[in-house]
């Protein structure tokens, strides 16, 4: 008979499946792409090698192949079409869409019509008020300056190596970033790493400790963890370039930069932070599609005043950059530290609207939130007219505002007053090696439980957005900043790898939105 009606041998059509998949196994393995060892050696099987290889994840109703350095992958049509509506903040990424709504429905040949329509339209797509609620911000227009600055060809280019909004990124997650370290290759010296021992403010305690003494890199740092990178220069634009890329494996979408004022003030160990640093700093973002804001410090004669010309300055100087933080009203937050130390009268006359010298519905408007420590600051911060509160500390407990059961009345009181009210997480604290006599205020992580609890409190606060305590305060020990093991220091081998926290950020930031 001939062979094609012969009846069907089911052994040998097992037999070769399984032929087949064990030859595909083994072929991914050996023509796998560079620098995926470390990937494989996570693995315990073959298809969970895949799966670290090919990660996904849940964004917003659709999955998001992510990309690896080095290895890129030609999309097919389709996904060409969701990528470019990922990147235009468009409806297809909507909260609560469905993932089939991607599923190809165009022959080629349409597809190539439709990309032509969309260059050509792309600069005319109107936004719809459904829409802007649940898009980023980054993709509204950004806020009027004061002096607007004419668009240059290099603010062309910088527009054209961002990517807003990158849809792996939060960007109501706040991380507090600071930008003070030295090292004598990039610097000429040590800054920061080379951190005192703090006095207490009783002398009977001080004569226990080497008060005044300072720490010796790059072995000996002030920090109770020791970074991946080394004791680093925040000047060095690698460096940058690897923190951007740290970032952006936690998920959080916004960085607020610790800035101390527009005269390039510093704090007492440290140098002050120039505007071509800024820019260094905000293109690196750029590039992956990150987001910066401001921490406003206190610096000598803080006041209202010299805050609304910081506010001024920082819309003036960088309000065009593509990685400038605003809000969908166009505002920029700004965080401003020790808000306490300025009395609530003065603060009314700069940010409430009958105020003398008022930003609101001004060009250099903002959205101004102050730190919240006491429990009478709630109402302090309203009567002075700002937008909202944070609590910044770390250590649970540590003051009225950093203790986390606290939360939902803090969370409760700002609404009641029309404010909005951003907590506070953070992995742990530990500064004795910068105050050796706060062993008190230490918070153990618990093996990462302490900073998952954080979010818990976080989410029952019923809050929109959320601040890390930090990227990397190494000083305070509250850095998700990759750390590795070096003797006599702390580090995250209890949880995994150099990087866990900044994949335990990532995870918990999923859970929370």
């Amino acid at each position: 008979m001939p062979l094609f009606r012969r009846s069907p041998d089911y052994v040998s059509i097992l037999l070769a499946f399984i032929a087949f998949i064990s030859i595909s196994s083994v072929t991914m393995l050996v023509f796998l792409p560079p620098a995926t060892p470390r990937l494989i050696g996570k693995a315990q099987s073959v298809s969970e090698a895949y799966k670290l290889l090919h990660p996904t994840r849940h964004i917003n109703g659709t999955y998001v192949r992510r990309k690896r350095e080095g290895v890129k992958r030609e999309l097919p049509p389709w996904e060409k079409r969701d990528h470019n509506n990922r990147k235009r903040g468009g409806a297809a990424l909507a909260r609560g869409g469905d993932s089939a709504s991607h599923t190809p429905t165009h022959t080629s040949e349409d597809n190539d019509k439709m990309e032509k329509k969309r260059e050509v339209e792309e600069s005319k797509v109107e936004i719809t008020s459904n829409e802007k609620s649940n898009m980023h911000p980054s993709s509204l227009s950004p806020p009027p300056s004061s002096t607007p600055l004419p668009t240059s060809a290099e603010a062309q280019a910088e527009n054209s190596r961002s990517t807003y909004p990158n849809p792996l990124l939060h960007y109501n997650c706040h991380l507090f970033y600071y930008a003070w370290y030295g090292n004598p290759a990039t610097d000429g010296e040590w800054i920061h790493w080379n951190h005192e021992y703090l006095p207490h403010w009783e002398k009977s305690v001080n004569q226990k400790y080497p008060i005044g003494k300072k720490h010796v890199p790059p072995d000996d740092i002030g920090a109770d963890f020791y970074p991946s990178l080394g004791p680093y220069s925040s000047n060095d634009e690698a460096v940058m370039r690897e923190h951007m890329m740290q970032v952006e494996r936690s998920g959080c979408g916004t960085i607020f930069l610790s800035w101390w004022g527009r005269h390039e003030k510093a704090d007492s160990n440290g140098k002050p932070t120039s505007e071509g640093m800024i820019r260094t700093l905000m293109s690196t973002a750029a590039e992956r599609g990150i987001k910066v804001g401001f921490h406003i410090e206190p610096y000598d004669d803080r006041s209202a005043m010299s805050v609304r010309e910081d506010i001024k300055y920082l819309i003036d100087s960088f309000g065009q950059h593509p990685a400038f933080y605003v809000l969908d009203d166009g505002r920029p937050l700004v965080y401003i530290y020790d808000s306490y130390k300025t009395e609530a009268s003065e603060w009314r006359t700069v940010l409430t609207s009958s105020g003398d010298h008022s930003i609101r519905n001004t060009p250099v408007d903002a959205f101004a939130v102050g730190l919240w420590v006491e429990a009478q600051d709630g109402q302090k911060l309203a009567k002075a007219g700002f937008d909202g509160a944070y609590s910044y500390f770390a250590a649970d407990r540590f003051v009225f505002g950093s203790t986390r059961q606290n939360w939902p009345r803090m969370s409760s009181e700002c609404k009641s007053n029309g404010m909005v009210f951003i907590p506070s997480v953070g992995p742990g604290y530990k500064d004795t090696r910068v105050r050796p006599w706060n062993d008190m205020n230490t918070k153990d992580r618990q093996t990462g439980a302490y900073y998952k609890q954080g979010f818990e409190h976080a989410k029952r606060a019923g809050v929109r957005f959320v601040s890390i305590t930090s990227f990397n305060e190494w000083h305070e020990g509250t850095q998700i900043e990759a750390a590795s093991v070096r003797q006599g220091y702390l580090d995250y081998s209890d949880v995994g790898d150099d990087y866990s926290y900044l994949s335990m950020t990532m995870q918990e930031l999923a859970a929370f939105v």
